[in-house]
């Protein structure tokens, strides 16, 4: 994973270095899809595309018309190129459709080249100005969106839609070619995927789906090392009882009615006008029997009392093209589809950490004998989690309301997976014969199912583990364990009942409660911090439920903004998310919730649930669970990347619901030390610039790099590095053409408000290379400045927080009674301190006695200053202390001349 995060921050990078176009009609987005080395804008809005639309593509038609292949809309074949689309929004016409070519494997928009990034795309399929959705997609096989090629970053990314015809039938008739056998029928059901995934070297993030269309959502054809991160898939089922209650006359979850897809079209196959007429050819009074249709076409019965999805599986991988392998899925939440992940393929195993599924509808269709049509014993044909070989589930959660949570075939070997079984949101809805919570096969598996609650489920379902060898299985749950007679040489621990028919060298125990779990099973647990969950902006709003660690939350609907949020929040219960980027500094939190009780405070701390307080939140009742206000409090002494957590406290009970939270920029006025990352330029134009960078803290600064040029250059190469200081003229750091060996240079001396560093690079071949390394801006040696704190911790406080001292404010302050009280300030890294400000709450008023300590290491502590407050002031006092290196710097108060307390306002270490 660390190698996509690499990747990704390369590409934005290298994007960068391009000049930004701002484009703000769909005629412009069209034109520019197969450049390279753009960096694109997009005027934020709703952008339509009906069949009028059609005139703006090249030829003057749909693309699939012109060019006799797909795809039908957006078709992206350039490199390196930077698509930012935030709060833009595309909406279409499904019926567009019908005026494009009946191909196979149809698919609207195609995501290409090489090292690409799309931010912020959405698209939402609309009804027409009649009110009609397309029959899309004409051919079985289509997609949405197909992305091909490699390097790519796709983030922010929205996709909701309804596509397939027949609508509301999902696969109960089928999905292959005539049978018939066990499957019913012709492919009536127009299958369409939502995205095909045919890639390598990728990252996806804060991508959402929501769809009632039959077809997989995430399909996977040919791919290695694809990562996604941050994703929510929100699909639809359908109980069979309603099905035959109101037909095709139904609706979905948005009062859409299934029936919009016909308008009089034949379904494909069958001279059958509509889904209606369809269903009523079935003989109801004999469920059991096979239905005798036109062509000599058999087709199974459909059964009352259990629910099928609307659509196929939510990441579904297929082998046929090629390796499918080094997948990884971290915080992802599905609900409603036929199947969560369905990988059995994969040649090179995957990691899911931190994914929940919810109300699986995979169930098979009845065979003609009243069986169930399914290899799985009536189990059905899909499963919330079926992962390949040599895979790993963490902190994976899922619900059994119609199918299984687990299901791992004899063919699959070598999966770790723990996972905390739910109880359904709303009810069961299985056949009687259905009654398996997991189905375990294979060889060398580690499995643990647990309950949070420890209770019992509603529905009485049996993990059952058959045709296994040397498996570990640890069902934390209450419900029982079947063991076949071919497992062999596998030790099995279980809460719940056990029914064993002995097979071959296998231990099997009967455990008391969850409470006697063995060390062993323990050791499946997966509570450590997700290391590839991270990257997030402090000041740009953070969605709670998109937390990297937890205790004890869970994550829910919210009734707020129709997302998720995090709920039954219990005391010093905690959230973390990893490496925020606090920038200079943050003032303020705010955060979105609810309380049906007296609610609690969320204290933010640093590096851990016990780390350095930054700020304590108060949050009181608002009256009920979806009535929602967004607190607000000061904070301080925190910047730059930090991991954070945001720890629950109060009462017992739940104390209230969070469903995000931002924060305020503190008021700052330097950026120093700055750096930038490393890049290189080949046979392309370079155009880089640093930004504003704010040194107005300094009196003199010094810019310093490396630069190198190999390969068989010529005079027409060029790496030219500028600087300037206000925006004035460019001044020269140094001019070079053709190859040279690595130099350093600098230059120093340089003051002002903002300086700016610019680069202009050019390599005309392949293999002939630029590098520019190791660039920074840094205060002369010479001279101090205020330095970053990126920490601060005390020995006690009344209320009044450490972090005050950092908020830029002289009327928050940190408070402690008692003698040698002491608070702390990290740097980060060792400094040469020389200075320390401070300022004294009703320091005009009162003598403070304090002394100053410094320490590299947080143990070892030198005294730099003792004395007492040296003026009769409230503003900033300045000590001159002994210059020293270090890390760490501890005030450390005796009280004051009026009382023990000890109450500074602000504090600023000064140093170089």
């Amino acid at each position: 994973m660390k190698k996509i995060l690499f990747l990704a921050l390369g590409l934005l990078i290298s994007q960068a270095s391009f000049a930004q176009q701002t484009i703000s009609s769909l005629a412009e987005f069209i034109a520019l899809q197969d450049g390279s080395n753009q960096n694109i804008k997009m005027a934020p809005g709703t952008y339509h595309i009906s069949s009028s639309s059609k005139s703006l593509f090249p030829g003057g038609d749909w693309r699939a018309n012109v060019e006799g292949n797909w795809p039908g809309l957006f078709k992206f074949s350039g490199n390196n190129n930077t698509f930012d689309l935030t709060g833009v929004t595309f909406t279409f016409d499904s019926t567009i459709l019908l005026e494009m070519p009946n191909l196979v494997h149809a698919n609207l928009m195609e995501f290409g080249g090489s090292g690409n990034v799309w931010k912020g795309l959405n698209i939402q399929e609309k009804p027409n100005s009649k009110g009609e959705y397309g029959a899309f997609i004409h051919t079985s096989g289509g997609t949405i969106a197909v992305f091909t090629g490699d390097n790519h970053k796709v983030s922010d990314f929205t996709l909701k839609t309804r596509f397939s015809r027949p609508y509301g039938l999902g696969s109960l008739y089928g999905k292959t070619g005539n049978s018939s056998s066990t499957l019913p029928g012709v492919r009536l059901s127009k299958k369409t995927a939502m995205f095909l995934i045919s890639l390598d070297d990728s990252y996806f993030e804060n991508v959402l789906i929501d769809h009632s269309g039959f077809g997989h959502t995430l399909a996977f054809n040919g791919v290695d090392n694809v990562v996604f991160n941050t994703v929510e898939i929100i699909a639809e089922s359908r109980s069979t009882d309603d099905l035959y209650a109101n037909g095709i006359g139904g609706t979905d979850r948005n009062g859409v009615p299934f029936n919009v897809l016909f308008n009089g079209d034949e379904l494909i196959g069958t001279n059958f006008a509509d889904a209606d007429y369809f269903l009523n050819l079935f003989d109801t009074d004999n469920f059991n029997q096979c239905q005798n249709m036109s062509g000599g076409v058999q087709y199974s019965p459909i059964r009352k009392g259990y629910q099928y999805s609307l659509t196929e599986d939510s990441f579904r991988g297929y082998y046929s093209a090629g390796s499918l392998g080094n997948i990884e899925i971290y915080n992802a939440t599905v609900t409603g589809s036929r199947a969560g992940v369905v990988m059995e393929y994969a040649s090179e195993g995957m990691i899911v950490d931190g994914m929940t599924v919810r109300g699986i509808a995979g169930h098979g269709v009845p065979a003609c004998d009243g069986a169930w049509n399914s290899a799985n014993g009536g189990e059905g044909d899909a499963s919330a989690y079926g992962p390949p070989s040599n895979s790993v589930l963490k902190r994976a959660k899922a619900d059994a309301a119609y199918s299984t949570v687990l299901e791992i075939p004899n063919f699959v070997d070598n999966v770790t997976a723990d996972i905390e079984v739910l109880d359904p949101l709303n009810g069961y809805n299985r056949p009687s014969a259905s009654n398996a919570l997991a189905l375990i096969k294979g060889d060398d598996h580690d499995i643990r199912l647990w309950k949070r609650d420890n209770q019992a489920l509603t529905r009485d379902l049996v993990v059952k583990v058959s045709d296994a060898d040397n498996l570990l299985l640890c069902n934390m749950t209450k419900q029982g364990v079947t063991v076949a007679s071919s497992v062999t040489n596998s030790t099995i621990y279980s809460v719940g009942s056990i029914s064993n028919s002995s097979g071959s060298s296998n231990t099997v125990v009967k455990l008391s409660s969850a409470a006697d779990e063995p060390a062993i099973c323990k050791a499946l647990e997966t509570n450590e911090v997700i290391t590839d969950c991270g990257d997030f902006d402090a000041f740009a709003g953070i969605q709670a439920e998109a937390y990297c660690d937890m205790a004890g939350v869970e994550i829910e609907s919210s009734s707020d903004d129709g997302g998720e949020q995090v709920g039954y929040i219990n005391n010093n219960e905690w959230i973390a998310f990893n490496d925020v980027d606090f920038g200079n500094g943050a003032s303020g939190f705010e955060a979105r919730v609810s309380s049906a009780t007296s609610g609690g405070n969320i204290e933010l701390r640093l590096d851990s649930q016990t780390g350095a307080l930054i700020g304590t939140c108060s949050v009181n009742g608002t009256g009920s669970w979806t009535t929602y206000e967004t607190v607000s409090c000061d904070i301080g002494g925190v910047s730059g990347v930090q991991d954070l957590y945001l720890v629950f406290t109060g009462n017992s009970g739940y104390l209230m619901n969070v469903n995000w939270f931002n924060f305020t920029q503190a008021a700052t006025n330097c950026s120093l030390p700055w750096s930038d990352s490393d890049f290189s330029v080949e046979k392309e134009i370079v155009n880089y610039s640093s930004g504003a960078i704010d040194i107005s803290c300094a009196s003199n600064v010094e810019i310093s790099m490396n630069l190198e040029g190999v390969g068989a250059m010529e005079d027409a190469d060029y790496l030219n590095v500028y600087y300037r200081v206000d925006g004035g003229a460019q001044q020269v750091i140094s001019e070079n053409v053709n190859a040279f060996s690595e130099k350093t240079v600098s230059v120093s001396g340089i003051n002002g408000s903002s300086l700016e560093i610019i680069a202009n690079v050019y390599t005309s071949y392949g293999a002939e290379i630029y590098t520019i390394s190791d660039m920074s801006v840094k205060a002369d040696s010479q001279t101090a400045y205020s330095l970053e704190v990126v920490s601060v911790l005390a020995s006690a406080d009344d209320g009044n927080v450490p972090a005050n001292t950092r908020d830029g404010d002289l009327g928050t302050r940190w408070s402690a009674n008692g003698d040698s009280q002491w608070i702390t300030y990290d740097l980060g890294s060792s400094k040469t301190v020389t200075d320390v400000g401070i300022a004294f709450f009703r320091g005009d008023q009162r003598t403070a006695f304090i002394s100053i300590e410094t320490s590299t290491n947080n143990s070892t502590w030198q005294t730099v200053y003792s004395d007492e407050q040296s003026s009769s002031t409230t503003e900033i006092q300045n000590f001159d202390v002994t210059d020293s290196n270090a890390r760490y710097v501890r005030i450390i108060g005796y009280g004051n001349s009026v009382n023990n307390w000890n109450s500074f306002t602000e504090v600023e270490i000064i140093g170089r």
